[in-house]
């Protein structure tokens, strides 16, 4: 695949599936994320998709158990970089 120079927008379920390794799909993602990474490509994301994000991993039906708020942290520090 070749994304050079492409514009994404990264939506809440790609952003749970490549952070979370016990999502289903989560190599896949993460290897999407990666290689767009790798390849320069120009990476977007919300604050929505951010909350989003901040719900579903503390909510038990989706993680179960849910992530602990200093593993959440951690994470939505690696997202912001």
């Amino acid at each position: 695949m070749t994304t050079m120079g492409a514009k994404v927008f990264i939506d809440t379920n790609i952003l749970l599936r490549t952070t979370v390794r016990r999502m289903p799909l989560h190599s896949e993602c993460k290897a999407v994320v990666t290689q767009l990474w790798a390849d320069d490509s120009e990476i977007w994301i919300s604050r929505q998709v951010i909350r989003e994000y901040l719900v579903q991993v503390t909510h038990p039906r989706t993680i179960n158990p849910p992530l602990l708020p200093d593993e959440i942290y951690k994470r939505i520090e690696e997202i912001l970089r």
